[in-house]
């Protein structure tokens, strides 16, 4: 018998990848998910992670260029993906993502990171800079995995983007 996925199954994975963490993100979509319906939030989930892969398919090329594509599993970034605001609760609330990042180029600044990611991110639709957040994981408060997946625990166990969560462990192996 299969047992159902909990929310500490989610935060303990996350957790295994806790040492390979460098940056955290949150990335906004123009999304509003106040008065839909179920089919309706079923549908715009649907195409916001899509939209998430096409910009996680991106933002790995422009780190990493054609190997990205050719040998993700060593060259591409791990990115652990949550989904949120999905409850549809505040009406002021965009659905949005975050991110916790590591395996990027040691040769990027955290500034030139957030450029590339930004440019990856709205290039996709549906997706905005208008409130993006980057930095380095030493410059953000202690807990981020905790944060990211709070949503899980307060019982929306869908809040992982499983689709969009990326582990690169021939890289992260060789570290």
């Amino acid at each position: 018998m299969m047992r159902k996925t909990s929310a500490q199954d989610i935060t303990d994975f996350f957790y295994q990848y806790d040492e390979h963490i460098t940056h955290i993100a949150v990335a906004h979509t123009t999304v509003r998910a106040y008065n839909m319906d179920a089919r309706q939030m079923e549908r715009t989930l649907e195409q916001l992670q899509q939209a998430c892969h096409l910009f996680r398919r991106r933002f790995s090329q422009r780190l990493y260029g054609m190997k990205a594509l050719r040998k993700p599993d060593q060259y591409g970034p791990l990115m652990l993906t949550t989904i949120e605001g999905g409850c549809g609760q505040d009406p002021r609330m965009t659905i949005h993502y975050n991110f916790a990042l590591g395996n990027i180029p040691s040769q990027l600044t955290t500034d030139k990171l957030r450029q590339v990611f930004a440019e990856c991110w709205s290039k996709q639709e549906m997706l905005t800079t208008d409130r993006l957040f980057l930095v380095e994981r030493n410059q953000a408060e202690t807990g981020w995995l905790r944060y990211i997946t709070k949503e899980a625990h307060s019982g929306n166990l869908g809040t992982w983007d499983v689709r969009n969560t990326q582990i690169p462990h021939s890289a992260l192996e060789a570290d």
